[in-house]
């Protein structure tokens, strides 16, 4: 009886059938390995980098930018946050609680804070900007205004610290506020341009840190205030203070003039702000004597600023 053939394969079949199997299952690449583990392991890691505890964040104080906004324009608030000590490397600003108005929301990590807002029809509302702190960390509050304007409202833009009072931003720094003075004659050529229908804008894009702007801003509230005020206006700063101050000073011209249809007007004290306002198209008064372009007008004081203003109102 002859012995029947076995349909199985042989011992060495059979093995060589797996490594061909392991062969084919096995990554074309190191790329390729690569995008399996990330697939696999992607989102645990990115659940477990946004739920990791993170050190205590160093004392903060927060600075809310004052707003020139049009009646019911939707817009959006700033404030920011800064270390008010010295701390060692990046401070830890982002993921933070912030309330504007009430309303809670959550800082960068440049420690900026924005919130959707529609401005009333009209009037100076305060905003309140308020960081609770930590169980660690003392909280702090701030206030700014928003300036709400009419569409065709001539605005008269002055630079704080070339015109108004001193240039070099270290003197905003370690000066108290009550203790730098305002330039001889601004308050009566401004009050004058106010009356002319002028709304003036304080431009601060010069202070290097949420906390110097904030100075350049109560500095011209407590100026408004005094024995001879400045009118009221919004203090305009950077809206990221990773901007140079070039291209800081640019953006908000270039806004200014695409919101607000009636004339801008630029008051500065430096040959640079002069060229970069006047090369977005804005009229230009140049109180100095600094190189500038031809089409810059020349004040030789601050007292013949009135004479250089068209009457709008």
């Amino acid at each position: 009886m002859e012995p029947k053939n076995d349909p199985r394969p042989s011992d060495d079949e059979v093995t060589q059938q797996l490594r061909e199997a392991a062969r084919r299952r096995r990554p074309s690449s190191p790329a390729a390995l690569l995008l399996v583990l990330l697939v696999l392991f992607g989102p645990l890691a990115a659940f477990v980098w946004w739920t990791w505890p993170e050190g205590e964040p160093p004392r903060l104080a927060v600075v809310a930018a004052d707003l020139l906004a049009l009646p019911d324009e939707k817009t959006v608030l700033l404030a920011f946050l800064e270390p008010i000590e010295r701390v060692e490397g990046k401070p830890r600003l982002g993921r933070l609680t912030v309330e504007f108005e009430n309303q809670p929301t959550t800082s960068q990590a440049d420690g900026s804070v924005t919130i959707p807002w529609t401005s009333p029809q009209a009037g100076t509302p305060d905003l309140v900007v308020r960081y609770p702190g930590t169980r660690k960390r003392r909280g702090a509050e701030d206030r700014a205004r928003a300036f709400v304007r009419p569409a065709r409202t001539p605005l008269l833009v002055v630079d704080i610290a070339s015109v108004l009072g001193p240039q070099p931003p270290a003197a905003w720094e370690k000066r108290n506020i009550l203790d730098i003075p305002a330039r001889p004659g601004a308050s009566k050529a401004l009050q004058e341009a106010a009356g002319r229908g002028y709304q003036v804008v304080y431009l601060a894009v010069t202070a290097p840190s949420p906390l110097v702007y904030r100075k350049y801003r109560d500095w011209v509230l407590n100026q408004s205030g005094g024995d001879q005020p400045f009118p009221a206006g919004p203090v305009l700063g950077k809206t990221s203070h990773a901007q140079e101050e070039g291209a800081a000073r640019e953006a908000q011209f270039r806004d200014l003039k695409e919101r607000f249809k009636g004339p801008v007007v630029a008051l500065v004290g430096t040959g640079t702000a002069a060229a970069v306002s006047r090369a977005v198209g804005v009229r230009t008064l140049l109180l100095g004597k600094d190189d500038a372009p031809q089409e810059v007008v020349r004040l030789p004081s601050i007292e013949k600023l009135g004479s250089h203003l068209t009457e709008v109102k």
